[in-house]
């Protein structure tokens, strides 16, 4: 219920109060169309000029898009397609699957540590150890049993 009262109020206030605040801070502004007497004035001309002249090319670029009723939905079909056949090869991990019981931690020996050397390591931190493809990396598991 205190949604609605809020929303009744701020549609109330939308069409009360800032009309009439809009029209006492803004009434001089007719009367100063031409006048530019500052560096805001002249920043909020340069803006407004290239806002327009970005408004007139985006109105010449939808005309064009749209007077090609059939290419256009043919382009945006094979984006969405392409969008989907990249998703399949982009990776999607970004955070690491969950092991509830599992602890992994990542050992890195220095390099030509011998093997007996990196299982002492191991060893050390209370871990069992695997040993990975790289030689100079080790990864081992810890059960949180």
């Amino acid at each position: 219920m205190a949604v609605v009262f809020a929303m009744l109020a701020s549609y109330t206030i939308s069409r009360t109060l800032t009309p009439i605040t809009i029209g006492l801070l803004l009434r001089k502004e007719h009367e100063r169309q031409g006048a530019v007497t500052g560096w805001l004035d002249r920043f909020h001309a340069a803006f407004n000029a290239r806002f327009d002249r970005f408004r007139d090319f985006y109105g010449w670029m939808l005309t064009g898009i749209l007077r090609h009723r059939i290419l256009t939905p043919a382009v945006a079909a094979v984006v969405v397609i392409g969008a989907g056949v990249l998703a399949l090869f982009v990776g999607t991990d970004f955070f690491p699957s969950v092991d509830a019981g599992l602890i992994q931690l990542h050992v890195r020996a220095p390099a030509r540590t011998r093997i007996e050397r990196t299982e002492q390591i191991s060893r050390l931190s209370g871990t069992t150890f695997e040993l990975g493809s790289d030689s100079s990396r080790s990864e081992t598991s810890l059960n949180n049993a």
